[in-house]
């Protein structure tokens, strides 16, 4: 009988992108609620939508969506601090916990401005593509004092910035 091998990497990780995968991205969340609930601290999170990745798959293979999640993936980690956890929530979303939040312009400005990073145009194989993304945003505690609350809010708030 053979045994099973399961690299413990991969079950906290996306294999494609890397990053953390909903399982740890959740797991850090509820640490950051344990630790604002101890210290007062507020901090955010971000819901990223990308809404044509789907038919860019269709359209143009899903190696060229693939290579296009990979240039999102180093966007997104360009664009944030190291002591913020990046994560790949499902095939086409991502969610950010934003520590040590100091207020809502502060936030907001981060917000805009990952958006537009995000919406520039991506070279993947010679050919310009753009995404359509959406964020949302939820703020510990303001919109919930739990993950479920705290995501559920940002889901359903997110906004095209256009």
């Amino acid at each position: 009988m053979s045994k099973l091998s399961i690299n413990p990497y991969s079950v906290t990780h996306d294999e494609l992108t890397g990053l953390p995968n909903s399982f740890l991205f959740y797991d850090r969340l509820n640490t950051n609620i344990a630790i604002a609930e101890r210290s007062t601290t507020r901090f955010s999170i971000l819901y990223i939508e990308f809404k044509n990745i789907e038919l860019m798959a269709k359209k143009y293979g899903k190696g060229i969506s693939d290579a296009l999640l990979i240039r999102i993936t180093e966007r997104l980690n360009d664009s944030l601090r190291e002591a913020d956890t990046v994560a790949r929530l499902d095939e086409y979303a991502f969610g950010v916990i934003i520590t040590h939040l100091v207020n809502k312009n502060a936030i907001d400005s981060l917000v805009y401005r990952i958006y537009k990073i995000l919406s520039l145009p991506y070279q993947v194989n010679g050919d310009s593509l753009s995404v359509k993304v959406s964020i949302g945003m939820s703020v510990y505690p303001d919109n919930g004092m739990n993950a479920t609350l705290l995501t559920s809010y940002a889901t359903t708030h997110a906004l095209n910035y256009d």
